[in-house]
């Protein structure tokens, strides 16, 4: 007689179901991981990006202290910040020191009051940037575009462009640290420590950028925002 060694169909169905469970315990770390990575990759290479365009412009335009912005928060008759006009203040700032330096898809004016974005550039890959003409000139890049959930923090992250206008030197010194320092996350100045940088990104999402900067741009297992 022969015998014949092998598993049970019971004891498949309980490795199965031992190889299901441990799958669904590790594959949300994994995807989490996954998707931490790829915004960190797209934060990183648009701090780059505009880092280089910057120095690029200010080799044609002069340095960026000197580069014309005309005033910020501007208001319309009844008091209110005017998507419009300030909207037509990003295009021609964009125009005159940005847009012939970046490979983009489309740009266009966006007037959407929620998102503070009056001025936008999609790239190819799918992210975009918005422009609010504040003080400094507010850049908000959103990592995946028009997907959701459109939150800073989540998919969106704040820069600062200050030139010498509008009191933006006194800004500049405010946010970056430094009069000769106008290209920065939003922030380093006023928190000097990622203790602090911490705190100020979980009660004020803009600040999240400046947080990302202590981390080198990655997101911390302590990150307060996850996707």
């Amino acid at each position: 007689m022969k015998t014949y060694q092998g598993f049970t169909l019971a004891e498949v169905l309980i490795t199965l179901g031992i190889i299901g469970i441990v799958a669904a315990m590790t594959l949300p770390a994994l995807t989490g991981s996954y998707k931490n990575q790829e915004r960190s990759a797209r934060v990183k290479k648009f701090y780059s990006m505009m880092s280089q365009v910057i120095l690029l412009s200010e080799n044609e335009n002069g340095p960026i202290e000197y580069w014309e912005k005309g005033a910020g928060d501007i208001k319309n008759e009844d008091g209110e910040h005017d998507m419009h006009q300030n909207g037509k203040e990003c295009q021609q700032f964009f125009y005159k020191y940005i847009k012939k330096y970046i490979k983009n898809l489309k740009s266009e004016t966006a007037e959407n009051n929620e998102s503070l974005c009056e001025y936008k550039i999609i790239f190819a890959d799918g992210s975009s940037l918005c422009a609010h003409n504040g003080k400094c000139m507010d850049l908000i890049y959103d990592i995946n575009g028009e997907k959701q959930p459109d939150k800073e923090g989540y998919d969106r992250f704040r820069f600062i462009i200050c030139t010498g206008n509008d009191n933006a030197v006194d800004d500049a010194v405010l946010r970056c640290g430094s009069k000769d320092k106008r290209f920065c996350t939003y922030g380093p100045n006023i928190y000097k420590t990622r203790e602090t940088a911490y705190n100020a990104c979980k009660t004020a999402p803009a600040y999240c950028s400046t947080l990302l900067q202590y981390d080198n741009f990655e997101f911390k297992k302590d990150y307060p925002f996850k996707l």
